[in-house]
């Protein structure tokens, strides 16, 4: 038999095939088994991607158990072009390659038999491979594997290394910062002729036009480029607070003023008219439709999302690390050759100094966090394993990575694992990024709202000019800062109000999961800041299915459904409302045990052992949405509401006089209306009776909708 060892027993099935089959069968061949639970081989060397944290054991025909050394994908060349294999065991000491048909079932794909052929087809029905039965009743089939060229040499070279190391900057200018010693730390490069893969997907574009002369400035500041990063349906939020926080930086790190800002006329510029004339910034805007007076800014901008692409592509990572992947494009590109300033980085020109690059490593690596001695038990594992998302040369002795899987932590010590995860990022051949302009993707559950591991489409990408951000991301760097602290007084006074913990003794053989501070500063569809929210939150990636929760999806009402009843509203006259449900997730009761560490900042004093039981859901949780969902959902039920069929986030209530109300539900915001005021009013009150609620009036901005209502 051949199966993993976590299988019931009543699972088990007999496998005579890695017994019977002969010795000299080649390589490349691959045995389709109905009885093998997954995919495997014992040949290491196909594998394009392989995670060696993966350790199990599985069972052959003679009792035999095999340990499993690790789990990946491997490409293979098809008459319809190269596939990838994905979630293959890795097992020591096996001989033969077995093709579990159960796992290509599993897929979705169709296995048919008919007399001595097995015909494998796609989703659509589009034959794959036809393979014929042997002598000896085995169906093998034969592959020719994949290979990524430009992955090949990185042991051999370092040039390639470097080349990841820069964020996939091409080799010419890696060697002209070489050649002239433009920075500190790096190695010969090699101008190489190769061609790399992840370039071409990630970088391709039209030849340029021919340019023409343009006036440049001659002083630090003395003309700003600026434009947001399209196209893409980007809202004004955000762009005035961005450039005042920039602006603040620069002047009072360099002594000079901002004199002019170059942009176009989007507008997203429209409420920088009053600050401009305040500062005495002259601001300069192209004409309509020429994007070519804008050429540096629109050119730059090009180069940032090429690179960033690139090094998300490499490491197969989902668009979620943009904001990394661009932050880490501008620490680059301030430390690589540029036409502007001959023979020197931008670093070097507004520093003075010369940049090191020797902390520099390949973004997405991974890498071990050291987790001090207060935050882990005696017996708890001393490091975790992280993602690289961040260089910086900030104290390079003691910190040269900001990195973590959870992207709002800074480790303190790593170990790396760079050369390993660079050999392995083949697989970002096949990863699926989004393109730059498309609609935007349906969000139909709170889990993929909330959750980490999902995607960003491009319409959340924002402004970003040198500095990104201007939330707080850590606890040590917000608590010097009163209104943030003001923030997490409130996070704290909500959860107790709400009775959400109670603070005991960690029961025997129980873990308890971290927690931790986020920031968030709410603005008004005119840019200007609304409040500041701090919320603590559960480190959830840490949670084991079955142990710490089950179910967690959680609907809520799609952008389509919610364009609908506007424009019902509209058509009827209908007066639309919205109101904001108060830490939303704190009200949703757990059928689990859960016990989390007690929070920085608010540490009983004298009982620093202790840890909090969770009655009540916390954000992070994974079972966190739908806790909320069940609650709200049993809530609107009772008191007379009909959930729609086909839309489980939409309530309609009627009475007998035809009077209706219809509610949608997004997350913690609801939007509500209908052809009855005192219905209305009726459902604000019994809301605020049943939570802590934000009414806030008539609907004017609501998910990037801006929304004007007059009689």
């Amino acid at each position: 038999m051949n199966m993993h060892k976590e299988q019931k027993k009543n699972d088990e099935g007999i496998l005579f095939l890695a017994c019977s089959v002969q010795d000299n069968v080649v390589e490349p061949t691959w045995y389709l088994d109905s009885g093998c639970s997954n995919h495997m081989t014992g040949n290491r060397s196909i594998f394009v991607t392989l995670d060696e944290s993966f350790q199990s054991e599985v069972k052959i025909g003679d009792n035999t158990r095999l340990q499993i050394k690790g789990q990946g994908d491997i490409l293979v060349k098809t008459k319809k072009g190269t596939k990838r294999v994905t979630n293959v065991f890795y097992v020591l000491g096996l001989k033969h390659n077995l093709l579990s048909i159960g796992q290509l079932l599993q897929r979705g794909l169709k296995v048919s038999f008919e007399g001595d052929i097995c015909a494998i087809k796609d989703q659509v029905g589009v034959l794959i491979a036809k393979v014929k039965m042997t002598a000896n009743k085995m169906f093998p089939l034969n592959f020719t594997y994949g290979q990524i060229s430009c992955f090949s040499s990185i042991l051999k070279d370092p040039s390639w290394l470097w080349h990841f190391r820069y964020g996939h900057l091409n080799f010419k200018s890696l060697s002209y910062l070489c050649k002239n010693h433009m920075v500190r730390g790096i190695q010969n490069i090699n101008h190489e002729t190769n061609v790399c893969e992840v370039c071409i997907l990630a970088k391709h574009h039209r030849d340029s036009f021919p340019s023409g002369k343009a006036w440049r400035a001659s002083k630090p500041l003395e003309l700003i480029h600026t434009d947001l990063c399209g196209p893409m349906r980007t809202t004004t939020n955000g762009a005035l607070v961005c450039f005042k926080s920039f602006k603040a930086f620069t002047e009072n790190q360099s002594g000079y003023k901002i004199k002019t800002l170059r942009s176009d006329r989007g507008g997203e510029y429209i409420a920088f008219g009053n600050f401009f004339k305040e500062q005495g910034i002259h601001h300069q805007m192209t004409a309509r439709m020429t994007p070519q007076q804008n050429g540096v800014a629109e050119r730059k901008n090009r180069t940032i999302m090429e690179m960033a692409r690139s090094m998300l592509k490499a490491k197969n990572l989902p668009n979620e690390f943009w904001g990394d992947a661009v932050a880490c494009t501008a620490y680059i590109l301030n430390r690589a050759p540029t036409k502007s300033v001959p023979s020197m980085t931008p670093y070097e020109a507004w520093c003075g100094e010369k940049p090191s690059v020797s902390h520099l490593r390949v973004f997405g690596s991974i890498a071990y966090s050291h987790i001090p001695n207060q935050l882990r038990g005696k017996l708890d594992d001393k490091s975790e394993k992280c993602i690289m998302n961040w260089n910086d040369d900030v104290d390079e002795a003691k910190s040269p990575f900001h990195v973590n899987i959870d992207k709002n932590e800074v480790a303190q010590e790593l170990e790396q694992a760079e050369i390993q995860a660079v050999e392995s990022s083949s697989s970002s051949m096949s990863s699926s990024t989004s393109n730059d302009e498309i609609s935007p993707r349906r969000m139909r559950s709170i889990q993929e709202i909330y959750n980490t591991t999902n995607k960003i489409n491009d319409d959340h990408f924002a402004n970003f000019a040198l500095f990104a951000g201007v939330d707080p991301v850590t606890f040590d760097e917000d608590i010097q800062d009163e209104k943030w602290k003001i923030a997490m007084d409130q996070e704290i006074d909500v959860i107790r109000r709400n009775e959400t913990w109670e603070l005991m003794e960690l029961p025997t053989n129980k873990q308890a999961l971290g927690v931790k501070w986020v920031y968030r500063t709410k603005l008004k569809s005119d840019g200007n800041v609304e409040k500041y929210k701090a919320r603590l939150v559960v480190k959830g990636y840490k949670q084991e299915y079955g142990v710490d929760y089950e179910e967690i999806f959680a609907p809520v009402t799609r952008i389509e459904t919610i364009r609908l009843i506007l424009s019902l509203a509209a058509q009827n006259g209908w007066k639309v409302y919205q109101m904001d449900v108060k830490s939303a997730f704190l009200n949703g009761h757990l059928k689990e045990e859960i016990f989390v560490a007690q929070p920085l900042g608010y540490v009983q004093r004298g009982e620093e052992e202790k840890v909090y039981k969770l009655k009540k859901a916390l954000y992070g949780l994974k079972q966190a949405p739908r806790a909320w969902y069940s609650r709200i959902d049993s809530f609107f039920l009772k008191t007379g509401f009909r959930r729609c069929p086909y839309e489980h986030a939409l309530y309609v209530k009627e009475d007998k006089y035809g009077k209706f109300l219809i509610v949608s539900l997004y997350v913690d915001d609801l939007l509500f209306t209908g052809n009855d005021k005192f219905l209305c009013d009726d459902f604000k009150n019994s809301m605020k009776k049943e939570f802590e609620m934000s009414d806030m009036g008539l609907i004017h901005y609501f998910l990037g909708i801006e929304v004007n209502q007059n009689e």
